[in-house]
């Protein structure tokens, strides 16, 4: 089990510097918030699993549609749908889009 890391080891590592450059890469608003939300691993096991979902992720993305402008934040719509609710056309439009990237992964 992961010991988590105090404040103080945490603004040692200059960790906000990295969730801001990790930020910067991401291309969703979902992706955004999570890279805000991380904290450091403090296990070697955590850090290596890590490192191979991200490199599996960096080569699914390499040649992808994705951009920080094609990702829609589909999350409202979801949440809309959740409930019952039903979608307009420029909703609808955000999943064609999120879906023909998709498509070329």
């Amino acid at each position: 089990m992961s010991t988590p890391m105090t404040d103080r080891e945490i603004r040692l590592l200059d960790f906000h510097t990295i969730r801001e450059k990790l930020t910067y890469y991401t291309v969703t608003e979902a992706g955004k918030e999570k890279a805000w939300s991380l904290l450091p691993f403090s296990q070697i096991k955590e850090v290596t699993g890590a490192l191979q979902k991200t490199t599996q992720v960096r080569r699914l993305l390499k040649d992808s549609l994705f951009t920080h402008e094609t990702v829609p934040d589909l999350r409202p719509h979801l949440k809309r749908l959740s409930k019952g609710g039903s979608l307009g056309a420029e909703e609808l439009s955000a999943f064609i889009l999120f879906l023909q990237g998709c498509e070329h992964l």
